[in-house]
């Protein structure tokens, strides 16, 4: 959805092509596992006949090969930093405990409830009174993470909250976002996806794995959301290595870095 939503605002024309599944290898199209066969993931980009796996990658091809008055990725150095790292935090954090609320029951449920909200309102702080996490303008980072928002309605019928209660400033950036075509026009509607969860929870309901259920829901995918759509599909792939270094906090560590307090 990342991608889609960026050539919608380049408004970069594109031939669109559909997986029919992208959870079973057995089952993915020839296109995709020649041109992806590394991570046989989408979404992938096909340009003048080369290829661009991984939906961060991917953006970040598109801004620099098609350059306009308002770049998706910023100038300046600290804010392409800064982007970037609550990309991460959104993908390592957001994502994983967002597949608690779709399988999890009971008091794990609960926790995971609690857990997301938390870091939700971790955003909308990191939002404050910018219309836009990029600032004025809709940039990298209101793309990397509008594509969730449509899960929202599942994850208060599932768990029992309210996403507009907890996080209004969140939502308002919701909705100024839902106002742009490429938004409106990419994002499924969130009753379709409550629907469809509600169809694999019933499927799965006399499952003796856990990880089946996952793994019908797309859990086995650290992207969840990119796996369930293809743009047009492709062969390099890139792997980026993050080495954590830990050790005691420091003061200035824990002010600098208040969420992780690691180097």
């Amino acid at each position: 959805m990342r991608v889609k939503i960026a050539l919608l605002e380049k408004g970069i024309e594109v031939q669109y092509k559909e997986e029919k599944d992208v959870f079973e290898d057995k089952n993915k199209s020839e296109l995709l596992l020649n041109s992806n066969p590394i991570h046989k993931k989408v979404p992938v980009l096909i340009h003048n006949g080369k290829t661009i796996c991984e939906s961060l990658i991917i953006l970040e091809y598109i801004d620099e090969v098609w350059k306009q008055e308002q770049q998706l990725f910023s100038a300046d150095p600290y804010c392409r930093a800064n982007a970037r790292f609550w990309i991460d935090f959104f993908d390592k954090k957001i994502t994983s405990c967002a597949k608690k609320l779709w399988a999890s029951k009971g008091e794990e449920q609960g926790a995971a409830k609690e857990e997301f909200l938390e870091f939700l309102k971790v955003l909308e702080n990191e939002l404050g009174e910018k219309p836009y996490f990029g600032g004025d303008h809709f940039a990298l980072l209101d793309i990397a993470l509008i594509p969730i928002t449509c899960r929202f309605y599942t994850y208060e019928k599932l768990c029992k909250f309210s996403v507009e209660e907890e996080c209004p400033k969140l939502m308002e950036w919701v909705r100024r976002c839902n106002m742009r075509d490429s938004v409106s026009k990419t994002l499924p509607d969130p009753l379709k996806v409550f629907d469809f969860v509600l169809e694999v929870k019933k499927r799965e309901e006399n499952s003796d794995s856990e990880d089946d259920f996952e793994a019908n829901c797309g859990f086995n995918n650290e992207n969840v959301g990119e796996e369930e759509e293809a743009n047009t599909v492709g062969q390099i792939a890139m792997e980026v290595i993050h080495n954590s270094v830990r050790g005691p906090s420091t003061s200035l560590l824990e002010n600098r870095n208040a969420r992780h307090k690691a180097l």
